[in-house]
């Protein structure tokens, strides 16, 4: 066998497809306190990154001055794995091949900021290097071909001076590191109308193509960098007008006020991919301007193309969905409301997904983005209190909630219910088998012309089409494979090509998932197609349903039995597939 175990993975779906309220369950959570042998002592989970198998979790530990990690192989039981001492208050942490690149600000005040970038080997557990950043480091991103860092120099606002305006110098930057720990600053001020030479800026990403992208919150504004340094665009993140929020502190739930000229101020942002990337609009300055509120966090997200078009806002959408579910923080209403924060991208069962975290509601948003112009909310899902780190781990079905003020739930762990394998290691080749390119049907499916006609005809959706289809169908003068249940008709296919695969010697291993036996039932005493047991199944008892689902079964072992002989007669099994 070669170097690598393989697999090819085969569906046979036989369900009824319904639309998903749900995409992810709680599995289970993780106490920071739990990584620390001494009781008692502050501890808290910020901003949180994986290893590259998804194995361990890695977090920032802003009161201990550590990095945390977490042995998330087992998901449903995650176990301490200690902390490293990183010499000053961790802000970030980025992974990319086997190493940690973590943000450390070391600042003695805020006239006076510093800070460094020091990289973790992750295997040894040791730093290997540090970097100077010359100022205070907020937020971490290490290009997805690992050749630099981006990180965001914020120099953090004092609000007890000044009436918490800005600009307060010094003023911060963008930091690029490359793998050598080469510094390059990139230089922000000029930039933004507010205070365009104390840019503060707060959190990065980088797109394939190696730009990044930075948020400059207080000063309401987004800017985009090539991998050299060189500002590709730059645009004010503008304001949305509110309808229908909470915007009174009365102990009441009442969506009636409307806000007009309220700045988004994005904290976080992800690239969606190499053109368009979404943020979470928090807010976090007060300020006076013409046709604005002075207060800004448009309390909800948005998605841009990187040009500085908008090609979708939530507005007040976000919100109103959680103050209806529950999540209604009622004492900051008057204020910056669910306060959305943080934002995550994932694929999961071939759905692009966004992730939107809501610090005050302690809940996160699941979007289907499918359609970039018309998200769809998916899900809320209940977190624990804070969610500021948010983190998809796409090959192990994942999704993860650091929660920075709750120290018992610190790490929220959640599981997509759908389990894609095509996303597992090692797996070289993978097949949703389409089994009705074979010629042949199993005995007693009703494919013919008619069939195919209306099956065409289906497709326009008007109420006459749809009141013939089932007729049809129902009569038994049809039968398709837009049916979940004509899945079935050709199982026999399935097998046939698994035997293909086998004596292909291609793979070391090969694993199929199907779905047989299952409702809608199909088979009779002979495993013989009869579709009128799929349209009556809802109609039959207990027994009845017990019957059938254990002739499948039956069918199921038939098939089993004349694909394990093939496999014992290859010979014989390859005059028959290639006639030789």
């Amino acid at each position: 066998m070669g170097k690598f175990s393989v697999a090819v993975v085969a569906f046979l779906t036989s369900l009824v497809s319904t639309s998903m309220a749900k995409d992810f369950n709680y599995i289970s959570t993780f106490s920071t306190s739990d990584n620390i042998e001494i009781s008692g002592v502050e501890t808290a989970a910020e901003i949180v990154a994986a290893s590259e198998d998804g194995q361990m979790l890695i977090y920032s530990d802003s009161p201990m001055f550590a990095v945390g990690m977490i042995d998330i192989s087992d998901s449903s039981e995650p176990k301490p794995l200690g902390f490293i001492q990183v010499g000053g208050e961790p802000t970030s942490v980025s992974v990319k091949n086997g190493l940690a690149y973590v943000g450390i600000n070391t600042s003695e005040s805020y006239v006076n900021p510093s800070g460094k970038l020091i990289v973790i080997d992750l295997e040894t557990k040791r730093v290997v290097r540090e970097t100077d950043l010359g100022g205070q480091p907020d937020s971490v991103a290490v290009a997805p071909d690992g050749s630099f860092v981006a990180i965001a120099i914020e120099k953090e606002r004092n609000e007890d001076i000044n009436d918490e305006q800005i600009p307060q110098l010094p003023g911060g930057f963008l930091a690029l590191v490359d793998s050598e720990g080469n510094f390059k600053k990139v230089d922000l001020t000029g930039l933004s109308k507010i205070a365009p030479n104390d840019p503060e800026p707060e959190f990065v990403d980088i797109n394939k193509l190696g730009e990044t992208v930075v948020t400059l919150q207080e000063n309401n504004w987004i800017t985009v960098i090539s991998k050299e340094g060189v500002i590709l665009n730059d645009f004010s993140a503008g304001t949305v007008n509110l309808r229908n929020v909470d915007n009174t502190k009365d102990g009441v739930l009442s969506l009636t006020d409307d806000i007009f000229g309220v700045r988004r101020e994005p904290d976080a942002v992800k690239w969606i991919d190499n053109n368009h990337f979404v943020t979470a609009n928090e807010g976090d300055y007060k300020h006076e301007a013409p046709g604005q509120a002075k207060r800004g966090g448009s309390r909800g997200w948005t998605i841009w193309h990187k040009d500085g078009n908008v090609v979708f806002e939530s507005g007040a959408s976000f919100e109103r969905a959680l103050a209806l579910a529950g999540y209604w923080p009622e004492g900051r209403a008057e204020k910056k409301g669910v306060e959305p924060e943080s934002v995550e991208v994932g694929t999961f069962h071939g759905k692009k997904l966004v992730f939107i975290g809501a610090e005050r509601a302690n809940a996160v948003g699941v979007y289907d983005i499918s359609d970039i112009e018309n998200p769809k909310l998916n899900q809320i899902l209940s977190t624990g209190i804070g969610p500021e780190g948010l983190l998809a781990i796409e090959k192990r079905n994942l999704f993860i909630s650091a929660n920075e003020v709750d120290t018992e739930k610190s790490i929220s762990i959640y599981q997509n219910i759908h389990i894609n394998f095509c996303n597992f290691n090692n797996i070289v080749k993978c097949d949703s088998y389409n089994i009705f390119k074979e010629d042949s049907f199993i005995l007693g499916f009703k494919d013919n012309f008619l069939t195919t006609i209306t099956s065409l005809w289906k497709v326009n959706g008007s109420i006459y089409s749809t009141l013939t289809w089932r007729s049809l169908r129902q009569l038994r003068i049809i039968d398709s494979i837009l049916e979940p249940v004509g899945h079935k008709a050709t199982f026999h296919n399935l097998f046939k090509k698994i035997e293909k695969d086998i004596y292909s010697e291609n793979f070391d291993l090969i694993f199929v998932h199907t779905l047989v036996p299952h409702v809608p039932y199909a088979f009779d005493e002979k495993c013989k197609f009869d579709g009128k047991r799929s349209l009556l199944n809802r109609y039959k008892s207990l027994k009845e349903k017990i019957r059938q689902h254990n002739l499948e079964r039956k069918c199921v072992l038939f098939y089993l039995d004349t694909f394990l002989e093939n496999l014992r007669n290859p010979l014989e099994f390859f005059s028959d597939v290639f006639s030789i």
